[in-house]
């Protein structure tokens, strides 16, 4: 069983890992780091920390807070080639904080293929959940193109989402892969690593926007939101 730990000291769009630990090592290879994506094994789990900016409920006054939060996989499920990972937490969880300790959501984490990521939550995490359970299911339409929060192998100017959405000119509602960034790990205890490709990806809408560090092999490394009306911004 795959451990992963990994603490996040954030401010706002500004990024510094400060400890990682996975066991093994699952970034032996540059090689087969390039093409991994997120290690979806029972027991795996990632620990973030940083700053959230918030708006008291009742109150309008800004309040401002370091906060810790846990992302895990309690389960695992394979069919085909689907592999379903129960997920307790998703860091945008925190985007309904109001002051209270953080509650962590629910959710199904839904790799199809080889490189795709879908992210299911409430009753279409229900739904897929019992279809892949369902040996006599097809496991037709499990997923939807707007249900993706990753697709490996990543490339800076990469463009995934909905089909109709990929082609809009202003970069919206759509996730696109801004940068690829070499980040050093050589003093992260138990990553086994000294150096790994970082890439950035961001997706705007209207009223929000959100930015994800990923590293292959290792997962979402930094997690970024920022709303554009109301004060709600963690990092």
């Amino acid at each position: 069983m795959k451990e992963i730990k990994i603490k996040l000291y954030l401010t706002l769009y500004t990024f510094a890992l400060l400890s990682l630990f996975i066991n093994p090592p699952v970034l032996s290879a540059s090689e087969n780091a390039a093409v991994s994506g997120i290690p979806m094994s029972a027991g795996n789990y990632w620990i973030y920390k940083g700053n959230v900016k918030y708006l008291k409920e009742g109150t309008q006054k800004e309040f401002s807070r370091p906060i810790t939060f846990r992302m895990e996989i309690t389960d695992v499920i394979k069919r085909e080639n689907i592999t379903a990972a129960v997920l307790k937490g998703y860091p945008l969880d925190l985007s309904r904080f109001t002051g209270l300790p953080a509650e962590r959501g629910d959710y199904l984490l839904v790799l199809a293929g080889c490189g795709s990521y879908y992210l299911l939550s409430g009753e279409s995490a229900v739904n897929a959940m019992k279809k892949i359970n369902d040996e006599n299911d097809s496991l037709h339409e499990l997923v939807d193109e707007s249900d993706m929060i990753a697709d490996f192998p990543l490339a800076a100017g990469k463009v995934f989402g909905e089909a109709e959405q990929v082609t809009r000119t202003d970069g919206k509602y759509c996730w696109r892969v801004e940068e690829c960034v070499d980040t050093d790990f050589s003093t992260l205890k138990g990553a086994g690593i000294k150096n790994a490709r970082e890439y950035w990806l961001f997706y705007l809408t209207n009223p929000d926007r959100q930015k994800a560090g990923f590293v292959p092999g290792v997962g979402i490394t930094s997690y970024s939101y920022r709303h554009n009306g109301t004060t709600m911004e963690f990092d």
